[in-house]
C-alpha cells in the first residue's frame, strides 16, 4: 500500500505540477492578452486624442478666422467712416471757398472764358447759356462774347458757373462749379491716400 500511496502521491504531484505549468501558461497568456489589449486601448486613446485635438484646433482656427473677418469688416467700416468724414470736411471747405470765389472779379472772368469756349465750339450755331439768377448781372458781358449767345437763368444751378445748350449740334456743354467739384472727388480718392 505504501507503494500505491507513493504512486498516487507522485501522480497527484505530477498533476499539480502540470496544473501549475498550465496555470502559469494561462497566466502568461492572460498577462500577454492584457498587455496587448492595454496597448491597443492606448493606441486607440492616442488616436482619439489626436482627432479631438485636431478638431478642437480646427474649431479654434475657424472661430479665430471668423473673429478676424468680423474685426476686419469692423475696421473697414471705421476706415470708410473716417474717409467719408475727411472727404466731407475737405469738400465742405472747398465748397465754401468756391462760394466766396463767386463774389470775386476772377469769377466773372471764369464765366467769360467758359462762354467764349462754348461759343467757339458751337461756331455759328445759336447757344443758350444758363446762369444762376444771382449771376444774371453778367448776362450783357456774356452776350457780348458772340451774337449767337442768349442768356437765361436756371435755379437748379447751385454753386455757380454756367452751362450751354446748342440745340443745332444737340449738345449740352457743362462748366458748372458743382460739376468741377464732383469730378475732383474721384481725383481726391485716387491721390489722397484714403482709398480702400
Amino acid at each position: 500500500m505504501a507503494a500505491m500511496d507513493a504512486k498516487s502521491e507522485a501522480f497527484f504531484r505530477a498533476i499539480r505540477e502540470a496544473s501549475r505549468e498550465q496555470e502559469s501558461a494561462i497566466m502568461a497568456d492572460i498577462q500577454q492578452y492584457k498587455a496587448q489589449q492595454l496597448a491597443e486601448a492606448r493606441a486607440l486613446a492616442d488616436k482619439k486624442y489626436e482627432e479631438y485635438v485636431s478638431a478642437a484646433v480646427a474649431g479654434f482656427a475657424l472661430e479665430d478666422g471668423i473673429e478676424a473677418e468680423q474685426r476686419a469688416a469692423e475696421l473697414k467700416k471705421e476706415v470708410i467712416a473716417v474717409r467719408t468724414d475727411i472727404t466731407k470736411s475737405v469738400f465742405d471747405d472747398v465748397h465754401k471757398k468756391l462760394e466766396a470765389f463767386t463774389g470775386t472779379p476772377d469769377y466773372r472772368e471764369l464765366l467769360l472764358e467758359s462762354a467764349k469756349k462754348m461759343a467757339a465750339f458751337c461756331g455759328n450755331a445759336p447757344i443758350t447759356i444758363y446762369l444762376r439768377e444771382q449771376d444774371l448781372p453778367f448776362a450783357d458781358t456774356i452776350r457780348a462774347v458772340s451774337p449767337t449767345i442768349s442768356v437765361s437763368a436756371d435755379n437748379t444751378i447751385g454753386l455757380g458757373g454756367l452751362y450751354g445748350v446748342c440745340e443745332e449740334k444737340a449738345v449740352r456743354l457743362n462748366d458748372l462749379l458743382e460739376t468741377r467739384l464732383a469730378a475732383q472727388k474721384d481725383w481726391f480718392y485716387e491721390h489722397s491716400g484714403l482709398s480702400l
